[in-house]
């Protein structure tokens, strides 16, 4: 659980979110900003890649599995509360 909050996590998904906030803004008069459901899918998968490296690297890092890393964060999550950020 830790992992979730250092900054190796923290830092990469704050940054993608702030640079591409803007896309998801309600207001569509914003110039120059694609605002269309393709563009959302596009950062959607953009989104689960850097979750996915992020995650690869740990499992490297720690010697562990994707699956024992899931285990572990299904494990935390039962038995302590978890904010929605860490989820």
């Amino acid at each position: 659980m830790e992992f979730l909050r250092s900054g190796l996590w923290q830092i990469p998904i704050s940054e993608f979110i702030e640079q591409h906030s803007i896309v998801f803004d309600r207001d569509s008069t914003v110039v120059g900003v694609p605002c269309s459901a393709d563009s959302h899918q596009a950062l959607y998968a953009e989104f689960q890649r850097i979750v996915r490296d992020l995650l690869e690297a740990h499992c490297l890092d720690g010697g562990t599995t994707h699956d024992q890393l899931m285990e572990a964060l299904k494990s935390t999550e039962q038995t302590q509360e978890l904010s929605s950020k860490e989820r």
